[in-house]
């Protein structure tokens, strides 16, 4: 069916979304919108498949019709808008938008925390895993949309997979050709669907094991400026990798000093002992002890 969204660059646009992923968020809207709960929604697949802009237009869905709701009750000037501030690539940024010290998010907000090289890096899936579990603990009462696009949901921890999400929608290659993009299914949580392809298909990330509720297609359509969406991306993950440098720099240092204190401290400790005793290579006393001893 056509959708009409009226906040793309200030001009009314549309695009297509299939009936049955509306009549799918309509359930999840009237839940958010009347009770105290959130709604929590994955989208994954490979770089390159359309996270970001099937994310969006779920965004663009959903706005429209908290919009609605607002109306009926006379304060439609109230309704959130749907924005790139809705818009996250770090667990930080995610974190302080939902923690709202400025009491600025309204009930039907959205929030998407976008698919990047950091949630793709499995370095960082640790941080990431961290970030759900305080992320499930701070949106029980507060009646958002949040939305996780990820490379897959096998690489995230279960107890968002498991526990929270509501709704999986995967993408895939149409007619598996390689980067097509346009085709998802929709795996709902509702029935153990979800459990089971998280679990079924975790060990050989195999997405056969799928239950869907239905296939479709999506559209090219990206409410928000391309360039603009690229600088903050941009932007946001240059800082995030100069705060991790920053934060292996302090943690290498701590260490160090820490085997130089056992040293001095206990001269006749062995390099092999307190390696033992830090858990830590014998390798990495010696660079260590030069290093604090130059």
């Amino acid at each position: 069916m056509l959708i009409l969204y009226k906040e793309a660059f200030g001009q009314k646009k549309s695009f297509y979304m299939s009936k049955h992923l509306v009549a799918n968020l309509d359930g999840f809207i009237e839940g958010v919108m009347k009770k105290n709960t959130s709604a929590v929604f994955i989208v994954d697949g490979k770089s390159g498949l359309g996270k970001t802009t099937l994310s969006t237009q779920v965004g663009c869905y959903i706005n429209n019709k908290v919009k609605e709701f607002y109306a009926k009750k006379g304060n439609e000037k109230d309704a959130p808008n749907f924005t790139l501030n809705n818009v996250h690539w770090t667990p930080g940024s995610f974190l302080e938008f939902l923690k709202d010290e400025n009491k600025q998010l309204k009930k039907g907000d959205i929030v998407i925390m976008d698919e990047s090289m950091i949630i793709s890096s499995r370095s960082a899936m640790s941080e990431v895993n961290r970030m759900v579990i305080i992320m499930m603990s701070m949106i029980r009462s507060k009646n958002l949309f949040v939305i996780f696009n990820v490379n897959s949901i096998f690489d995230l921890d279960r107890n968002l997979p498991l526990h929270r999400a509501d709704m999986l929608i995967n993408l895939y290659p149409k007619d598996k050709k390689f980067a097509s993009r346009g085709s998802y299914q929709v795996i709902p949580s509702v029935g153990g669907k979800l459990k089971y392809l998280y679990i079924a298909g975790k060990k050989y990330y195999d997405y056969s094991k799928a239950r869907s509720a239905f296939r479709d297609t999506f559209t090219a359509f990206f409410p928000f400026d391309e360039n603009e969406y690229e600088r903050r991306k941009q932007d946001a993950i240059t800082n995030y990798q100069k705060q991790g440098r920053t934060q292996t720099t302090e943690v290498m240092r701590s260490r160090d000093l820490m085997i130089k204190y056992l040293s001095d401290s206990l001269p006749g400790l062995t390099q092999q002992e307190i390696a033992q005793k830090a858990n830590i290579s014998v390798r990495t006393v010696q660079r260590a002890l030069e290093r604090t001893r130059g």
